[in-house]
Protein backbone atom coordinates (compact mmCIF):
# COMPACT_ATOMS: atom_id res chain seq x y z
CA UNK A 1 0.00 0.00 0.00
CA UNK A 2 1.11 3.57 -0.57
CA UNK A 3 0.72 6.31 2.01
CA UNK A 4 1.86 9.84 2.81
CA UNK A 5 2.64 11.41 6.16
CA UNK A 6 0.64 14.54 6.96
CA UNK A 7 3.70 16.81 6.85
CA UNK A 8 5.47 15.04 3.96
CA UNK A 9 4.48 14.96 0.29
CA UNK A 10 6.74 11.98 -0.38
CA UNK A 11 4.86 8.78 -1.20
CA UNK A 12 5.85 5.78 0.96
CA UNK A 13 5.28 2.05 0.51
CA UNK A 14 4.25 -0.20 3.38
CA UNK A 15 1.96 -2.91 4.66
CA UNK A 16 -1.14 -2.84 6.83
CA UNK A 17 -0.26 -4.44 10.18
CA UNK A 18 -3.84 -5.63 10.78
CA UNK A 19 -3.73 -7.56 7.48
CA UNK A 20 -0.24 -9.00 7.97
CA UNK A 21 0.71 -12.48 9.20
CA UNK A 22 1.22 -12.55 12.96
CA UNK A 23 4.77 -13.86 12.39
CA UNK A 24 5.91 -10.40 11.28
CA UNK A 25 4.08 -8.19 13.77
CA UNK A 26 5.95 -6.07 16.27
CA UNK A 27 5.61 -7.08 19.92
CA UNK A 28 2.86 -4.54 20.55
CA UNK A 29 0.93 -5.79 17.48
CA UNK A 30 0.54 -2.24 16.17
CA UNK A 31 3.31 -2.38 13.60
CA UNK A 32 5.50 -4.69 11.59
CA UNK A 33 8.95 -5.90 12.61
CA UNK A 34 11.10 -5.10 9.59
CA UNK A 35 13.65 -7.78 10.49
CA UNK A 36 10.95 -10.45 10.76
CA UNK A 37 9.30 -9.13 7.61
CA UNK A 38 12.56 -9.43 5.67
CA UNK A 39 13.11 -13.00 6.88
CA UNK A 40 9.49 -13.87 6.03
CA UNK A 41 9.91 -12.54 2.49
CA UNK A 42 13.23 -14.33 2.03
CA UNK A 43 11.71 -17.66 3.14
CA UNK A 44 8.88 -17.16 0.64
CA UNK A 45 11.32 -16.41 -2.17
CA UNK A 46 13.40 -19.47 -1.33
CA UNK A 47 10.30 -21.71 -1.36
CA UNK A 48 9.22 -20.23 -4.67
CA UNK A 49 12.67 -20.84 -6.16
CA UNK A 50 12.52 -24.51 -5.13
CA UNK A 51 9.15 -24.84 -6.88
CA UNK A 52 10.46 -23.15 -10.03
CA UNK A 53 13.56 -25.34 -10.08
CA UNK A 54 11.47 -28.52 -9.74
CA UNK A 55 8.77 -27.47 -12.22
CA UNK A 56 10.41 -28.67 -15.48
CA UNK A 57 10.93 -32.19 -14.11
CA UNK A 58 7.37 -32.28 -12.80
CA UNK A 59 5.97 -31.19 -16.15
CA UNK A 60 8.02 -33.89 -17.91
CA UNK A 61 6.69 -36.56 -15.54
CA UNK A 62 3.12 -35.43 -16.19
CA UNK A 63 3.65 -35.41 -19.95
CA UNK A 64 3.32 -31.67 -20.55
Amino acid sequence: MHYRYKDDDHRHLGVIAEESPTDILARDGKGVSLGDYSAFLLAGLEAQQVELTELPARLDREGH
